[in-house]
């Protein structure tokens, strides 16, 4: 029998618990707790609470026809696409004006507006680019249908910085190498200007609606950034996202929501953040035998990996879970049906691989997942007392960066915490047993007899804790 409230920790960074029952000492209330589920086998289910950095949880579902679970964790499979753990079908994207759609599968049953989300490599027109350092990048700038004059503001302090704008096919802006005359790297460099400075291009049509800003970093220890205004001085198209890791937004039903989950009235969803720009792993190439490629492979895309030292080395995942290494010619090496978002596997060579990169021999390559650390905070169960010692619900487990603050008659009972680290420490064990604390307010944790752990039904077979409430 699996323990309960159980939390585990897997490979990519997310955690997993068991469901377990909540047990009221002064009464005979048992509630099992597996995220709203109903059921009587302690640590028959697992639960996802994400934690990795990588999830959006959303709640807020109690209410709707033929929604049974009260929140679900979407897990990221790439920047802008997360799928539902627990609701099968469902899917959350977001749209590259930092748009938010809730899919059930069929259509979309929530919405939020644009500029909600940040998107990466992605600003609108007057907000100030992530200040950058080594290695430049290419920023996709959202100007809006109006025209006129574009000022580019860019800071590069000392180390020269070179800032391109492009606009409708065409190089519109050129810098050319700001900051200060120095040697850097070894090499005597003489800049074209100061690395404060603006330059303009002028808009004349409505369409592109975008620009392309790229940032060229030549020296090592630089630092920088840049603003592009919006046309003619004006307003951006839409706002600045203002969403912060652990940050929250509401999600509006559509009419379509509406009719099909709440009887043709709105409701309102809550999408809570772990981090507001995800980072998605990449893979690891170990060929156990030949010269083709080895090394680490970034995501660009769900099941979409290039490598890091060779682009022309990529790594792609089919709809049937069937993925294939391949270098700029044909593929090299195949994986059998697996995990869609995991390219994790043994991978064997095809012909091509074998008499490209190993003398005609047919040979293997073993790739994994990159190793992800969970996020520091806490899993924990929300009890809701009817009065004090008497449970009236018991929801959960979830994970957050800390515990909530209780709330007459809503209290949080940890079960494990995540150390800044990433350690792991299981702080309850078993079933929870709900009692009064004499209107102490606080809540403790004492471990109770043999006896009474025989008493209870049904009985678990791990250590069972007394957890003292107000």
């Amino acid at each position: 029998m699996s323990r309960q409230f159980e939390v585990v920790k897997l490979s990519d960074g997310n955690l997993v618990a068991t469901g377990g029952w909540v047990r009221e000492a002064k009464g005979t209330a048992r509630i099992y707790v597996a995220d709203g589920a109903t059921d009587t086998t302690p640590g028959a289910m697992k639960i996802p609470l994400g934690g990795s950095g990588r999830n959006v949880r959303i709640t807020g579902w109690d209410g709707l026809t033929g929604i049974s679970t009260a929140a679900d964790i979407f897990q990221a499979i790439g920047e802008r696409e997360f799928i539902g753990r627990l609701l099968s079908g469902w899917s959350l994207s977001y749209g590259l004006d930092g748009s938010v759609e809730l899919s059930d599968g069929t259509n979309v049953v929530a919405t939020a507006a644009a500029g909600t989300v940040p998107i990466p490599n992605r600003v609108v027109c007057s907000a100030t680019a992530e200040n950058g350092g080594e290695g430049g990048g290419e920023y996709t700038v959202d100007l809006g249908s109006a025209t006129g004059t574009v000022e580019l503001a860019f800071e590069a302090f000392t180390v020269p910085d070179r800032f391109i704008v492009e606009w409708n096919g065409s190089e519109v802006i050129n810098s050319g190498l700001r900051g200060s005359n120095g040697t850097y790297d070894g090499n005597v460099v003489v800049v074209d200007g100061p690395g404060t400075g603006t330059l303009s291009f002028n808009k004349t049509t409505a369409s592109p609606a975008t620009a392309r800003v790229t940032v060229i970093t030549p020296y090592s220890g630089t630092a920088w950034n840049f603003t592009l205004g919006c046309p003619g001085g004006g307003s951006p198209p839409y706002p600045v996202s203002t969403l912060a890791d652990w940050g929250s937004y509401d999600l509006v039903a559509t009419t379509y929501g509406e009719d099909t989950y709440h009887s043709g009235t709105t409701f309102t969803l809550t999408a809570r953040v772990e981090k507001a720009r995800v980072a998605m792993l990449g893979a690891e190439i170990f060929p156990l035998s030949g010269t083709g490629f080895s090394g680490t492979m970034k995501r660009v895309s769900p099941g979409q990996f290039v490598g890091v030292s060779d682009a022309d080395w990529t790594l792609g995942i089919d709809i049937d879970g069937t993925a294939a290494l391949s270098d700029a010619t044909d593929i090299v090496a195949t994986r059998p049906a697996g995990d869609l978002n995991d390219p994790s596997g043994y991978y064997t060579a095809t012909l091509y691989g074998a008499t490209t990169y190993n003398g005609g021999v047919v040979y293997g390559t073993h790739v994994s997942q990159a190793a992800g650390t969970p996020l520091q905070g806490r899993a924990y169960v929300l009890i809701e007392e009817s009065e004090p010692g008497e449970i009236n619900t018991a929801k959960g487990p979830f994970f957050g960066p800390s515990l909530p603050s209780p709330a007459d008659p809503v209290y949080a009972q940890e079960l494990a915490e995540v150390t800044s680290g990433g350690a792991l420490i299981q702080v309850q064990d078993g079933t929870l047993v709900w009692a009064p604390a004499g209107g102490g307010g606080t809540v403790s944790i004492v471990q109770i007899g043999l006896a009474d752990f025989i008493a209870l039904d049904p009985p678990d077979s791990g250590t069972i804790y007394a957890v003292t409430g107000p």
